[in-house]
């Protein structure tokens, strides 16, 4: 190992925070020895044949230590180790001469030698580990960036206790890549929120930011934010997650609610809006003010009212655009006889004008339908063994019947049911079984089937179909939506696992859509109310994508995933990621690296991750 690299890794290992137990008391001290000497009036304390001295999460063992307590803080001295945990046998200790541990948790060492399973690895002059609440420096970044280079960095722990003694804490981090560039950034930790953002110049710029959190200033108002946005030329190109950089819009939001007491539900809300296409495509934002208002009927269902505005502008937009959306439904429950009953209306209404030259400068896009259906629940149970629950069978046979209407007035919304017409009808049978146990293992399969009907265009059929399962061993969703005649069209997605959650699994992804209008089955199918999953607006035209990973926790200590994900339709890989981690079992000790390789993006990237305490962070930043 050069100079070079012994000095990079003293600096890693000089200030890695954090590392004191937040949930022992700040001055608890335990030893055991074959032989103790003491003097009570100078605090020394002689410790001989097999010494374990135990000081919060510190963990001394040697043949020989020599101790002094005074002004809060322990010093020792003599040829022992100390261990970052209190496992018995941690695989990193660090063998010394003498040290200092303070109150606060931090401990100094002078001489140390690195030991890796008592293996010598690096010596050092002095190393000085801090306490969580205390500043220090974090592990090295050290990741292989694609086509760019081998990117290496450090960063600087920056924490602080708040109210109710809950820490927060903002961590820092500057790196460079060996073939130019820099990636600076920062990371906001605090009860109620988190945020980061990074920001990479690699010949071109990509900044990122997440942020979301809120504030509770009473039990009737509080502050809410959300931001999820990549800009920049390298938006797409520089970031490694497919899913992240196949999203098509950034957005962030802020806003202020106040729920007004008494026996209706209110809720008055104002804040500000801005969304834009991701990577560099222009943003319009502008403030934005909500009002809700729902309460009961009776003892048969509930209602909802809601309003709100928005004014848009930008710097690519002749003039500000408002906005104004408004809706109104209700619902009703009820069970006459053996029967279970079920009534929806509701009705929305999205409107926006405009001062530029349109042929019609109000735009109009709005809905009104209506819902119908009743089933007949059918319960049986079987018997079960002594001490588990019985095994329940359930079926529901339902009919619905249901209209809608909709009008659509300019040209700047799309509409909402393109392959509708202003008004139609639909009239839905199906049935619903489940067999499972009580809070336990089950399987629900929902199948619905029917025409819908509008002039002139020609009766289409409908057909939905919804599979979930949930056991021990395995589980499994899947959701399908088709339509014929004009809207022909179909979408298919199906999340797969076979094996534990924990243990050994093998996942399979499947999303599809086909025909001539994919996103019409979506669109008719809403009326019906009972949209498959929300997963399926993610898809832009037809095709299909398969994903299958395997997850193999083996030992228990050592877990390792691989992903992969294929476009069917043009024969290409998209994305290919792995992720092995080991994780010693009493927690003081994480290591990973993960990979990844992904369309759009020219090599493949690495990231080795070291974390010294990883149980006691995750506690730490809860």
């Amino acid at each position: 190992m050069t100079g070079a690299h012994r000095f990079a890794l003293a600096l890693a290992l000089l200030c890695i925070a954090p590392l004191a137990s937040a949930r022992e008391p700040e001055d608890s001290l335990t030893f055991r020895a074959d032989h103790l000497d003491a003097d009570p009036k100078l605090g020394h304390i002689t410790l001989e044949g097999n010494v374990v001295l135990r000081y919060g999460r510190y963990r001394l063992t040697g043949d020989r230590l020599e101790i002094v307590v005074a002004d809060g803080a322990i010093t020792f001295n003599g040829n022992g180790r100390v261990a970052l945990c209190p496992c018995a046998n941690p695989p990193f200790t660090l063998a010394f001469r003498f040290g200092r541990l303070s109150r606060t948790g931090d401990i100094t060492l002078r001489f140390p030698r690195l030991e890796l399973f008592r293996a010598p690895i690096l010596g050092l002059p002095w190393l000085w580990l801090r306490a969580p609440e205390k500043p220090g420096l974090l592990p090295p970044i050290v990741a292989l960036r694609g086509a760019d280079g081998l990117l290496i960095g450090a960063g600087i722990h920056l924490p602080w206790r708040g109210e109710g003694s809950a820490i927060r804490s903002l961590d820092l981090t500057a790196a460079g890549l060996t073939r130019g560039g820099v990636e600076v950034g920062a990371s906001l930790h605090t009860p109620s929120s988190t945020a980061r953002i990074t920001f990479d110049r690699v010949q071109g710029n990509r900044l990122a930011l997440e942020a979301r959190g809120s504030i509770t200033t009473s039990s009737f108002a509080g502050i809410a934010w959300d931001a999820d946005a990549i800009r920049g030329d390298r938006a797409r190109s520089g970031t490694i997650d497919l899913a992240a950089a196949s999203a098509p819009f950034d957005h962030a939001a802020a806003e202020t609610a106040l729920r007004a007491p008494g026996p209706l539900t209110a809720l008055f809300a104002g804040g500000f809006v801005a969304r834009a296409q991701r990577g560099d495509g222009a943003a319009a934002a502008g403030p934005r003010a909500s009002a809700s208002l729902g309460g009961r009927l009776g003892s048969l269902g509930t209602w909802e009212a809601g309003a709100n505005g928005l004014v848009l502008a930008g710097a690519r937009m002749e003039s500000p655009l408002p906005i104004g959306r408004a809706s109104l439904g209700a619902e009703i429950n009820g069970r006459p006889g053996p029967f279970a009953l079920h009534l929806a209306v509701f009705g929305r209404a999205l409107a926006a004008g405009r001062t530029s030259p349109l042929p019609n400068p109000l735009q109009l896009d709005a809905t009104a339908s209506a819902r119908l259906g009743i089933e007949l629940p059918l319960l049986r149970s079987f018997g079960a063994a002594r001490g588990e629950g019985p095994l329940l069978h359930w079926i529901a046979p339902a009919i619905e019947i249901g209209g809608m209407g909709a009008v659509q007035r300019g040209d700047l919304f799309r509409p909402l049911f393109a392959k509708v017409a202003p008004a139609a009808a639909l009239a839905l049978g199906g049935v619903s079984t489940a067999l499972g146990r009580y809070a336990g293992p089950s399987v629900r399969l929902s199948l619905r089937a029917g025409m819908i009907a509008s002039k002139p265009s020609p009766a289409a059929a409908l057909a939905l179909a919804r599979l979930t399962a949930d056991a021990p061993f395995a589980a499994a969703t899947v959701d399908v939506a088709a339509t014929s005649g004009t809207a022909a069209g179909a979408t298919l997605i199906a999340h797969t696992r076979l094996g534990t959650a924990r243990g050994p699994a093998v996942l399979l992804d499947i999303a599809a859509e086909g025909g001539d209008d994919p996103r019409a089955a979506r669109s008719i199918e809403s009326i019906a109310g009972a949209a498959p999953s929300a997963e399926l607006s993610a898809f832009a035209g037809p095709g299909t994508t398969l994903g299958a990973g395997v997850a193999l926790p083996f030992p228990a200590v050592l877990r390792t995933t691989l992903h992969a994900d294929v476009d069917l339709h043009t024969a290409r890989w998209l994305a290919v990621t792995g992720h092995s981690e080991y994780r010693h079992p009493c927690g003081c000790l994480s290591v990973g690296l993960g990979g990844a390789y992904r369309i759009g993006r020219k090599g493949l990237d690495l990231a080795l991750s070291l974390d010294l305490a990883p149980s006691l962070r995750a506690a730490l930043l809860r």
